[in-house]
């Protein structure tokens, strides 16, 4: 097993606080059917919940979404071994380690793209290098995505103001 630098508790914290601010109820305000603390999509949900042990319809209750989304990012954490590409698949299905500069920096539905994503959920951890976040990164073309969250010579990035949902997430 991964030396994991950051716990998936710690990982989990971050993440539902970028996805749901931390509510078990939350319900996305895209229309994507995203649900809870985590968000999950409603499609995948069974599939989920299978995994982590559980029937495929078991409601979304906040027991269950926790247990479901430990299971889920451990074992995204495990065949993957970065919790970047944890965030990365949880916001497009896809780890950014794989993708390239013109993807992982493009908006999604009008929502932050997938770098910006992943350095907001890796700023939430308790690693942020700087004011409780990670630098965004403008370009990944020069810049490897590791533990470093990309050049951290770049300043803070304060344009998450227009996206008014930037919390409730865009799954």
């Amino acid at each position: 097993m991964r030396t994991m630098a950051i716990t998936v508790t710690q990982f989990l914290s971050a993440l539902s606080g970028q996805e749901s601010g931390g509510d078990y109820g939350a319900e996305n305000m895209t229309g994507s059917g995203a649900y809870g603390k985590y968000q999950f999509m409603p499609q995948y949900w069974p599939e989920f919940a299978k995994a982590a042990g559980l029937s495929g319809d078991a409601p979304m209750t906040a027991a269950n979404q926790e247990l479901v989304a430990r299971h889920r990012a451990q074992s995204l954490y495990e065949q993957y071994g970065s919790w970047e590409d944890v965030a990365s698949i949880w916001y497009s299905g896809r780890p950014i380690s794989r993708m390239d500069p013109s993807t992982a920096n493009a908006s999604q539905s009008g929502g932050p793209s997938i770098a910006q994503y992943v350095n907001e959920v890796m700023g939430r951890t308790s690693q942020a290098p700087v004011n409780g976040r990670a630098p965004t990164v403008a370009s990944w073309t020069t810049a490897q995505i590791t533990q470093g969250y990309g050049p951290t010579d770049e300043p803070l990035d304060s344009g998450y103001n227009g996206y008014a949902n930037f919390n409730k997430g865009y799954d």
